[in-house]
C-alpha cells in the first residue's frame, strides 16, 4: 500500500511539473507520514540526525568551495575551507585529509607556499595515521606535495616524493 501511494504521489508530481529531487522527497515524506504503527516525531529525529554528520556536511563543503574557486573568489573558499576545519578537528578519516590537502593546494594556487606546506604536512601526517601509507589518499597528498615543491623549484624533494608515489 505504502508504494503505490509512494508512486502515485510521485508521478502525480513529476505530471505537474515539480523537479524529480523534489518529487521524491515529497513523495517520500507523504508515504512515510501514512505509515502505519511508525511514529513520525521518531522518523523526523532520524532523518535530521542523519543529516547532521560531519561526511555530508564536507561534500556540500567542497562543492561549494570549488565553485567559489572556480569563481575567482578564493578568499570565500579559504574561509569556507577553514570553517570545515574546524568541524573535523581530531577526524582521521579520507574526507578530513581531504579538506586539509585541499586548503594546502588553495594557498599554492595563492603563492602562498609556507602555508600550503604546514597543511600539506598536517593531512600527510593524518593521512599515514588515519588511512595508512599505502592508501590512494595518502599518494594524492604526497603527489600534491611534490608539485608543490616542483612550483618552487625545489627538485630534488619534489623528486623524492614523485617517486615515493610510485612505489
Amino acid at each position: 500500500m505504502t508504494l503505490i501511494i509512494l508512486g502515485i504521489v510521485f508521478v502525480g508530481l513529476m505530471i505537474v511539473g515539480v523537479p524529480i529531487s523534489f518529487a521524491v522527497g515529497i513523495a517520500s515524506v507523504v508515504a512515510t507520514l501514512l505509515l502505519p504503527g511508525v511514529d513520525n516525531a521518531t522518523i523526523v529525529q532520524r532523518m535530521l540526525t542523519a543529516l547532521n554528520t560531519f561526511p555530508l556536511l564536507a561534500v556540500i563543503f567542497f562543492v561549494l568551495a570549488g565553485t567559489l574557486m572556480a569563481r575567482g573568489d578564493a578568499a570565500s573558499a579559504r574561509r569556507i575551507f577553514q570553517a570545515a576545519l574546524g568541524d573535523c578537528e581530531g577526524r582521521q578519516d579520507e574526507l578530513s585529509t581531504a579538506l586539509l590537502a585541499n586548503l594546502a593546494r588553495l594557498h599554492a594556487s595563492q603563492g602562498r607556499y609556507i602555508q600550503a606546506e604546514s597543511l600539506y604536512k598536517r593531512a600527510r601526517g593524518l593521512a599515514d595515521r588515519g588511512l595508512g601509507p599505502r592508501h590512494p589518499g595518502t599518494a594524492r597528498i604526497v603527489l600534491g606535495m611534490g608539485l608543490l615543491y616542483l612550483d618552487q623549484g625545489r627538485y630534488a624533494r619534489a623528486e623524492s616524493l614523485m617517486r615515493e608515489c610510485l612505489d
